[in-house]
């Protein structure tokens, strides 16, 4: 018996736009999305002028093995799961509850655990995320007489009563699967917390935070209204051990608390202390094999002591997919549903590897508002070719949970042929997600990735009738490597190619491209005399794409630095941090007089993926002043406040003429390396979108055949306004090293230089 599903509850308050975290346009939605060998899902949270850029990810070790891949961009956070090899079902399963302003991320069998063995603080995002040092995640076991061994935790000091230990990457899947073991045998008692695992009164915390509560019986006081939930199993019979989930949908804040919201069914009943008000519920029971059903209870009133029924029974309609090619499943399938109104909501995902049952509703709620859509990855059969994958999305009707039985036809599908460059053999993986921007506006959108081989090619088909908005990331195990798409908007028949990684690489900057209605901010920008800077190293050439950059917390693999000078006299340095995504963020204050500004950032990386391209430094210099009548228009922005627990953006700013290049190597292969002998570079010179184009005046190439210690001239033609032809001899089992200096008629200039950018055959 299988249980394969990720919980995203959101507490919300609806009229602000989340990110690719969120991929919502209120806080009601959520984006769920996993990783290259398990499933993922993510949060809705607030943006901060720093962090609202790409989704590239960074990885935090969570108590079960699995590492919560996040990042921060457009409007909010992303949390992905990356499964480590070896951990499934169960044990890896992990569920996204967000509540307030706290994101909690709980393997699927630690929910019946919280506060009967398991700490809240074990689960929660900020505190995991300063919590690892030294790919240690340190613990504090509470226990009463003799301690019991502990499968997958180092114990490194013994006390009355207590004991610190640590969980690391490669032993916190035991604690996983014994905590799963321990589920499925308290499940048919629902004796959760009560012996075994949690025997001793044994409870665990993250280190530095108080104690769980002992494990102990479930027992609950009643107040106010007592709710009774009644929950019968797909034989008809009192169900025991599965769970169900109570809300408020008029008020949330009389009712929103985790640890009373969710509960479990103990011979066919579980009860509920709940005030006067209209709420929804589902039950979600688990079959054998993994099937999972969801009976969703979508409004109901409490004005007394109250009894309403769930059962397995009352879910008829199975998730099913029909493809125009041959797809199998991916263990990608996600349904998502938002309960909300006026004051806030709660919004849920789920995935499953197998089958997933719902109940369907056709009446929309008479009070506050139901939304729910339904996604899945789907994959070519072994042997077929060229892969290709079916990245799938269905909203259903405003206020219902349609038939879930989804035909595609071709007409509805836009095709991306893609090609993935990798001057490694690594194991990676690739992720889509998206949908129209309607349903980004209420449920939000959802989506699960795939193992990829790299380098690799495959042919990618998206919903996009209507058109849909999708963004693509992919990443490498181990390696500090990967690149993620802006959100691009796709009509249906649409078709086109697109190139990942193909070397060398090199710092971009940010996009926003025709349909987005996602946050950008701006590379380089001045609002008054406060300057922001924000870019990426390591993005490869294809507009749209930044790369890892700095995105790297644990390995130590990835370094840099950088420089701010105005007129000379230098006002910023220091060393690039690892950031969520992987961009360098700078902020100063300038001078109220015109200024000469140069900003230098250098970036290097080690380690398998990281071979060609490892290491950068850019010099740009421009000329500065304030310009108080400058604007961005939506959905750019310069910066953000918090006013009243809400976000407030600021479009006040002035585009800096920073420029920024892209190059394409003529018989690149997907590994990085062409021929020996003469060498054919195409150059483009680029200003940051919303800029003034200035012409390009000059522009210089040299090159370096032994890792940048000697540099010679090259031959550099004009090919166009901003394009330049590169043409030089290059030797035999050789790293190529580019250096391009451009300068623009207003004077700004860049001076780029890539070592090892790529390589020469033998």
């Amino acid at each position: 018996m299988t249980r394969r599903t990720l919980l995203t509850n959101v507490l919300t308050g609806r009229g602000w736009r989340g990110w690719p975290g969120a991929l919502a346009v209120t806080v009601a939605a959520s984006l769920a999305a996993a990783a290259a060998t398990g499933p993922a899902t993510a949060a809705a949270r607030a943006p901060s002028p720093a962090s609202v850029t790409t989704a590239t990810t960074a990885s935090i070790l969570l108590v079960n093995g699995d590492r919560a891949l996040v990042s921060s961009a457009a409007a909010g956070h992303t949390t992905g799961i990356q499964r480590p090899p070896g951990l499934s079902g169960l044990a890896g399963e992990v569920a996204t509850l967000r509540a307030g302003n706290n994101t909690f991320l709980f393997p699927a069998a630690a929910l019946p655990y919280l506060g009967r063995g398991l700490d809240p603080s074990l689960f929660e995002l900020t505190a995991l995320r300063h919590a690892e040092h030294g790919g240690r995640l340190p613990v504090t076991l509470h226990y009463q007489g003799t301690p019991h061994a502990v499968p997958g935790i180092t114990v490194t000091r013994r006390g009355a009563g207590t004991a610190q230990g640590y969980l690391t990457a490669s032993s916190a899947p035991a604690f996983g699967a014994a905590l799963a073991r321990q589920m499925l045998a308290d499940h048919p008692r629902a004796s959760y917390g009560q012996a075994g695992l949690f025997a001793g009164g044994l409870s665990i915390a993250l280190a530095g935070t108080p104690g769980a509560a002992p494990a102990r019986p479930h027992r609950v006081s009643f107040p106010m209204h007592t709710l009774t939930v009644r929950g019968t199993n797909q034989l008809g019979a009192p169900d025991t051990g599965d769970l169900v989930f109570v809300a408020n949908v008029t008020d949330p804040i009389k009712f929103n608390d985790f640890g009373e919201t969710i509960n479990f069914f103990d011979h066919g009943t579980t009860k509920f202390s709940v005030p006067d008000g209209t709420y929804w519920a589902f039950g979600d029971f688990l079959g054998p094999g993994g099937t999972e059903r969801l009976d969703i209870l979508p409004q109901f009133t409490v004005h007394g002591d109250t009894t309403v029924t769930t059962s397995a029974r009352a879910t008829t309609s199975k998730v099913a997919f029909i493809t125009p090619r041959p797809a199998r499943n991916a263990g990608a399938m996600a349904f998502s549903v938002v309960r909300a109104s006026s004051k806030g909501g709660n919004e849920w995902t789920f995935f499953g590897d197998t089958s997933l049952w719902l109940s369907p509703i056709s009446r929309p709620p008479t009070a506050g508002y139901l939304d729910s859509a339904t996604s899945t990855t789907l994959v070519s059969p072994r042997g077929s070719g060229t892969p290709y994958t079916y990245a799938l999305d269905f909203p259903s009707p405003p206020g219902t949970i349609g038939p879930q039985h989804f035909v595609v036809r071709p007409a509805d599908l836009a095709t991306v042929h893609e090609r993935y460059y990798q001057d490694a053999t690594l194991r990676g993986g690739w992720l889509t997600f998206g949908g129209t921007a309607a349903q980004l506006r209420t449920v939000g959108f959802a989506g699960t990735s795939t193992p990829l081989r790299l380098p690799d090619q495959q042919t990618l088909y998206l919903t996009a009738r209507p058109a849909a908005l999708w963004q693509t990331n992919y990443f490498t195990d181990g390696a500090s490597s990967g690149q993620t798409n802006a959100w691009r908007l796709y009509h249906g028949g649409q078709e086109e190619p697109e190139t990942w990684n193909a070397y060398p690489l090199h710092p971009a900057p940010n996009v926003s491209l025709p349909g987005s209605i996602f946050l950008a901010l701006p590379s380089a920008s001045r609002a008054g005399n406060r300057l922001l800077l924000d870019i990426t190293p390591f993005s490869d050439s294809t507009f749209g794409h930044t790369g890892a950059g700095f995105q790297d917390f644990f390995r130590r693999t990835v370094s840099g630095s950088y420089a701010l000078y105005q007129n000379g006299t230098k006002i910023a340095s220091g060393k690039a941090p690892a950031s969520f995504s992987g961009d360098l963020f700078v902020h100063a204050k300038l001078s109220p007089k015109p200024a000469q500004l140069k900003f230098v950032m250098t970036a290097s990386r080690k380690g398998a993926g990281a071979n060609l391209s490892s290491a950068s430094q850019d010099v740009w210099t421009w000329s500065s002043r304030p310009d108080p009548t400058a604007t961005v228009p939506a959905p750019w922005y310069c910066g953000g406040t918090v006013v009243n627990h809400k976000i407030v953006l600021d479009r006040h700013c002035a585009i800096q003429d920073m420029m920024t290049l892209s190059y394409k190597v003529a018989g690149l292969s997907m590994h990085g390396a062409t021929k020996p002998g003469g060498q054919d570079l195409s150059i483009a010179v680029n200003h940051l979108q919303l800029g003034t184009a200035s012409k390009i005046t000059n522009a210089m190439l040299q090159v370096s055949y032994n890792n940048g210690k000697t540099w010679h001239n090259a031959t550099l033609t004009r090919t166009g306004a901003s394009q330049f032809h590169g043409s030089y001899t290059a030797p035999a089992s050789t790293g190529v090293s580019l250096r391009v200096t451009a300068r623009d008629a207003q004077g700004a200039t860049v001076t780029e230089t890539i070592l090892g950018a790529y390589q020469t055959a033998s």
